[in-house]
């Protein structure tokens, strides 16, 4: 197994840890872009109510 560099510059060949790495990034990515969606949308003042259909990606 090669290694990888995790966000603090430390290289590891633990997969368990490379594993955790990218989950953590994910969940933090997923946050963020909620997070950005939700301010992006109280700042232009939408009203959520107009909204009558919910899209859901699979």
């Amino acid at each position: 197994m090669q290694s990888a560099t995790l966000p603090d510059g430390a290289e590891t060949n633990d997969k368990d840890i490379i594993k955790c790495t990218q989950v953590f990034h994910g969940k933090d990515s997923i946050l963020k872009t909620f997070g950005r969606a939700h301010i992006g949308n109280y700042a232009s003042d939408c009203d959520s109510t107009a909204f009558t259909r919910t899209a859901y990606i699979v």
